[in-house]
């Protein structure tokens, strides 16, 4: 009689012992399954260097300096010269590093404070952002168009936006590399040495 009763305990104990087994397994797949399934996700929905987006303001109104400031109802230069927004023949990186920190003191549009940043890993302080900037340069050498990056201080991604097209998102990438879609624009290609500001203005990526 013992002996029977221990042979169907002994039974039961195993038949427990897996289905404990089988229930564990089966939670195991189940959580691994939800685990692809939101590394799918993350990674349909992960923003792609080049990925555009319309902002709530009307795109047409600022261009890519004014974006990098925070102004969304004008564009705006880092310089007059002669009647024209274009660069002088003898314009430079570093000069236009110059007016954007001068700031045409007395144009309404301006914002915030600037200050030069050595490179793009200079240490800024809570409140401040980064700016990048470069030149474009036509066939003979000669500068014809500027250009401005922004940076997310909270999570070290850049953004732009060319003219009065979309803002584009860049991601985290290297500035001082011009093989990416933030210093090219169909062929043009902003090919001089990137400068850097740190600006001290509330920042924003899609809408202010």
């Amino acid at each position: 009689m013992n002996d029977a009763y221990n042979c169907e305990s002994g039974e039961n104990t195993e038949r427990a012992i897996g289905e404990m087994t089988d229930s564990i397994n089966k939670a195991k797949d189940d959580a691994n399954a939800i685990i692809e399934e939101n590394i799918k996700y993350e990674e349909e929905h992960r923003l792609k260097e080049g990925d555009l987006f319309e902002p709530i303001a009307d795109r047409e109104l600022f261009n890519c300096y004014a974006y990098a400031i925070g102004v969304t109802t004008s564009f705006l230069y880092p310089l007059y010269w002669e009647g024209s927004y274009k660069p002088p023949p003898s314009y430079s990186v570093d000069t236009l590093l110059m007016h954007f920190l001068l700031g045409h003191a007395g144009e309404e549009w301006q914002t915030g404070e600037a200050k030069p940043l050595a490179s793009q890993d200079s240490t800024i302080e809570d409140g401040w952002y980064r700016i990048a900037m470069r030149l474009a340069f036509d066939y003979n050498g000669v500068p014809y168009d500027y250009h401005f990056w922004k940076q997310d201080p909270k999570t070290g991604e850049w953004w732009n936006k060319h003219g009065s097209g979309k803002i584009q998102y860049l991601g985290k990438i290297n500035p001082d590399n011009t093989n990416n879609c933030g210093w090219t624009l169909g062929t043009k290609i902003y090919s001089s040495e990137t400068r850097y500001v740190a600006f001290k203005e509330k920042f924003w990526s899609i809408n202010p």
